[in-house]
Order: structure tokens, then C-alpha cells, then sequence
């Protein structure tokens, strides 16, 4: 069960040159499902259970700007606390305490970009584009053998480009240029 708050602002400054969108949130989450192991003496029993409980909270922003016909320039980001609020029970085979933050869950992420169009003819429209994507470091599933894995903080460098002629586009793109190996 979760119970979600939230509580957001969106508009636009200079006759829409700038925008702004800004949400700040609070979840609580009850009765949270993980995997869980039984080992009576002869064998093993795989099984989900329901348990524990967590609280996530934190700030989401972006910013747009277009200073120029065809531009558009935005920033974006997050950040996010996401932890256990009551230790698992001792029984469960995964153990985790309260302050534990949940996996996968970064506590700072954004992303930085633009995209522009030019026309080139009468029905023809030139368009160019990059993005920087971050994504902090975060832990893998909570583990039964030790403590969980860190996932390292990883960035992605992204770029399209494309051709709009008539009722016909064409967009080449190359994602993650870098070649950088974030674990997910």
C-alpha cells in the first residue's frame, strides 16, 4: 500500500520564453514485497513476502527556455530520499534496517539538453539535438549474503539529428555515445 503527497508548480515567464515545472512529493509505503527463503531441513522454499515499510521524499524540477524561434534549452533534475522506516522482520532471509535505502533508487539524477529546428525550404525543416543524462550512485536489491551492492553513478551522452519534409521525417540518433556502461 502506498499513500502518495504531492505538491506542484508549473507555469511560464516572458510571453513563454521561460518555463518551469517543480513538484515536491512524500510516499509511505506499507507492507513492502521481497523475495524470502525458508530452509527446514531438507529443502528450500522460495517465496514473496510482505513486510516492512519505507518513505520516499524529494524535489523534481525543470527549467525550459526558448530564446529564440525553433530553440528550446532545458535543465532537469531530481532529488530523492528512499529508505526503510522499519527493519525487516528476523525471520526474513534479507536482512535490512531501518535508514536502508531502498535499490535503485539515486538520490540526485537530471538531465541537461536542446533541441533545435531550422527551416532549410519552403516545407522543409532541419532539426539537431544533444542530451546529458546523469544518474547517481545507487544499492542493487537488498542481498541474504552481505551487504548490497553499489551501483556506481553513471552520465549518457545522447545526439539526433533529423529531416522533416512534407508529411515524411527522418531522424538519425546515437545514444549513449560514450559508451558508458551504467548498471541498471
Amino acid at each position: 500500500t502506498t499513500r502518495n503527497y504531492e505538491l506542484g508548480l508549473k507555469g511560464n515567464a516572458l510571453g513563454g520564453l521561460l518555463s518551469l515545472d517543480l513538484a515536491v512529493y512524500f510516499i509511505t509505503w506499507d507492507n513492502i514485497q521481497i523475495p524470502n527463503l525458508l530452509v527446514p531441513p531438507d529443502f528450500l522454499f522460495f517465496y514473496t513476502d510482505n513486510v516492512s515499510e519505507a518513505e520516499s521524499s524529494g524535489v523534481e524540477a525543470t527549467f525550459e527556455l526558448r530564446p529564440r524561434r525553433g530553440l528550446r534549452l532545458w535543465l532537469a533534475g531530481a532529488y530523492n530520499d528512499a529508505h526503510l522506516t522499519a527493519a525487516f522482520p528476523s525471520m526474513a532471509s534479507i536482512p535490512a534496517g531501518s535508514g536502508d535505502r531502498l535499490p535503485y533508487s539515486p538520490r540526485w539524477s537530471g538531465n541537461v539538453g536542446f533541441d533545435w529546428e531550422y527551416p532549410v525550404g519552403p516545407d522543409a525543416t532541419l532539426s539537431i539535438g544533444g542530451t546529458v543524462t546523469h544518474v547517481g550512485d545507487r544499492i542493487a536489491n537488498f542481498s541474504a549474503v552481505s551487504s548490497a551492492q553499489d551501483l556506481p553513478a553513471y552520465n549518457q551522452f545522447d545526439a539526433r539529428a533529423g529531416l522533416a519534409l512534407n508529411d515524411w521525417s527522418f531522424t538519425a540518433f546515437i545514444n549513449n555515445i560514450g559508451d558508458e556502461r551504467g548498471v541498471l
